[in-house]
């Protein structure tokens, strides 16, 4: 993760003057200020972003434990493409877990975590199928 990436986030918490989210497809936190989520004046966070939302953000640094990101800064045309992606990935993971599950595989997560080593995507997988 690189500064100026668009990632996708899932919020966690909702503070006074920041939001906490966990950033997906990695182990890490990111921290939205106030101020990043979008222009103009805020009264509360709650008023623009609920517990569990999907949201699309730019990385600000990298050098923290908890990555400043910024909701603000991400374009239209950032968000759709980003959102799709997201979205494209989700629905071809749970096909892949269909297929194991009717199968009767036993390590699913294995399974999954092999063809993420060898794919990078699950959508790369299935188009590879294809």
């Amino acid at each position: 993760m690189n500064v100026g990436d668009i990632v996708v986030c899932k919020v966690e918490k909702i503070g006074t003057h920041s939001a906490l989210v966990r950033i997906e497809k990695s182990d890490k936190h990111g921290m939205i200020p106030i101020n990043e989520i979008t222009s103009g004046w805020i009264k509360k966070i709650s008023d623009h972003l609920k517990e569990g939302q999907i949201v699309v953000c730019k990385v600000l640094a990298t050098d923290r434990a908890i990555i400043p990101l910024s909701i603000k800064r991400v374009t239209d045309f950032q968000r759709k493409e980003a959102l799709e992606e997201y979205y494209r990935e989700k629905r071809s993971e749970k096909m892949i877990e269909v297929v194991l599950t009717k199968s009767k595989r036993e390590n699913i997560e294995e399974l999954k975590k092999e063809i993420l080593s060898k794919f990078f995507s699950f959508s790369a997988f299935l188009d590879a199928v294809k």
